[in-house]
């Protein structure tokens, strides 16, 4: 069974009927290359999300080497920080 079978009961002719706009909504240039990395034709596209991060590795720097520099680090930081204060908050005030 397809995706789009799926998600819509109709199938292909559902989704002609159906305008998603994403020609209007993203580069035909990336649909194209999403769709032939995962094999389909662009035009059975209806939508996608994109996430892009660093991948540079982690390095020292500064004078002496003794900073850390890492993509993602801050957040990790922030979301430990925010686990924690949840976790604090629960405990006193169940």
């Amino acid at each position: 069974m397809c995706v789009v079978d799926a998600l819509f009961a109709g199938g292909v002719e559902k989704i002609a009927e159906d305008s998603f706009r994403i020609e209007e909504k993203h580069f035909g240039t990336l649909t194209t290359m999403i769709a032939k990395d995962i094999g389909v034709n662009s035009s059975q596209i209806v939508d996608f999300e994109l996430n892009v991060c660093d991948s540079m590795p982690a390095q020292l720097v500064g004078m002496h080497e003794e900073f850390v520099s890492s993509p993602r680090l801050d957040n990790l930081g922030s979301s430990l920080c925010a686990l924690d204060s949840i976790i604090s908050h629960y405990k006193l005030d169940p």
